[in-house]
């Protein structure tokens, strides 16, 4: 059973990305929530399989919260330019990130990526991603990584878990849990967005696969 919550957006929008959700897909549940303390309060048994957020709308928003939001997936969906948050919101796993200027195609493809497991990103935010300027991921060839460590790479910025890379490469959990801790101390990275922001920046992972 496919359930999708949208969260945070004005009546005219709500309806405009219902309407396109039951035209393009097949959900059997479609909820609403306009009160923020709906989302830190989504019990075990209702838990969504995409959560389709505009924090904006949530004057007590804090990034931190994504973390206690009881949904498989998030995507945001949002008018925010400010740089500094977006990336701190960037910091957590989310499936993906869209601007509220967007076509309507680019809000299918980022819903039909979180149905298939995987991550999207439109254009503007993989801009700040690539960032040279802030993000500090620029190429560094002195770091060495094994065939199988760049392998892991991929399938985590395709959005894959650590359970379903296992299962994907014939690996034990913790071997690759084990891979996954070493490359984030070889990378001095803290958390998934960092290791995308460096697997773009050195070719692991083309930027184009999360907005086209």
């Amino acid at each position: 059973m496919k359930k999708i919550l949208i969260a945070g957006f004005q009546p005219i929008f709500y309806e405009g990305l219902k309407q396109i959700l039951l035209t393009n897909f097949s959900f059997d549940r479609l909820d609403c929530a306009n009160e923020y303390s709906d989302l830190l309060q989504i019990p075990a048994d209702k838990k969504y399989d995409i959560l389709v957020l505009d924090f904006e709308s949530f004057l007590t928003f804090n990034p931190n919260h994504l973390s206690e939001i009881n949904s498989d997936k998030i995507l945001i969906i949002s008018a925010c330019e400010n740089k500094d948050l977006i990336r701190k919101i960037l910091k957590f796993h989310l499936a993906g990130y869209i601007m509220k200027d967007c076509m309507p195609d680019e809000f299918i493809k980022a819903i039909d990526s979180c149905l298939k497991n995987e991550k999207y990103f439109c254009e503007y935010i993989i801009n700040i991603l690539l960032d040279k300027n802030n993000s500090g991921y620029q190429k560094d060839n002195k770091v060495h990584l094994t065939h199988k460590e760049i392998e892991i790479i991929n399938q985590i910025s395709k959005g894959f878990t650590t359970k379903e890379i296992a299962k994907k490469i014939h690996a034990s959990y913790h071997t690759i849990n084990t891979h996954k801790k070493n490359i984030f101390c070889k990378l001095q990275i803290h958390n998934v967005s960092e290791l995308i922001m460096y697997a773009v920046h050195n070719g692991i992972v083309d930027s184009i696969e999360y907005y086209i």
